[in-house]
């Protein structure tokens, strides 16, 4: 006998889901590895989001404010950086 396996029936999310969700990745290309990982950090909680609350106006607006929160997370951490090596950012010694 098969053991069945539940799984939630949640609906699948539209390909746009993934542009709402995904949009400060954008931050690779300016960032690299800083601006990726808040990126993809920032994508991943954004799709976590989607995917339990569906794609509603307020979860599109949540998503977006977690896309601000790390963009802002990616400047305190380049600023710290900065503060803590300023040698590599071209300031004196």
């Amino acid at each position: 006998m098969k053991e069945e396996t539940t799984q939630e029936n949640t609906p699948a999310l539209p390909p746009s889901a993934h542009v709402i969700a995904g949009w400060p990745l954008v931050m690779v290309a300016v960032g690299g590895a800083i601006g990726g990982l808040c990126g993809a950090g920032a994508y991943g909680l954004s799709m976590a989001l989607l995917k339990k609350k569906g794609v509603t106006p307020l979860s599109v607006f949540l998503s977006f404010l977690l896309g601000l929160a790390g963009i802002g997370l990616y400047f305190v951490v380049i600023i710290a950086l900065a503060i803590a090596f300023p040698q590599l950012f071209g300031g004196k010694s």
